[in-house]
């Protein structure tokens, strides 16, 4: 019986304009651009944090409520 699993959590919030809950997991999708050309860039920059996170064993995700900002949160292992 091993020692039980560490892992930090951290997040970053915004107060933007949110995202509506079924597309929060589109997001980390590549070229994925919710709000088409309204706002500037690519749509790959949560995909590549999602990859680098996930190089170092860990999980991102994120919860919104739609006109009240996003909470982007991730773990690494401690």
């Amino acid at each position: 019986m091993g020692l039980p699993a560490c892992e930090w959590v951290f997040s970053v919030r915004d107060n933007g304009i949110g995202i509506a809950k079924p597309q929060t997991e589109r997001i980390f999708e590549p070229f994925t651009k919710l709000m088409g050309s309204e706002f500037p860039g690519t749509g790959m920059g949560l995909t590549i944090a999602q990859a680098v996170v996930e190089i170092y064993c860990g999980k991102m995700w994120a919860e919104s409520v739609l006109g009240a900002g996003s909470t982007f949160l991730f773990t690494v292992p401690s």
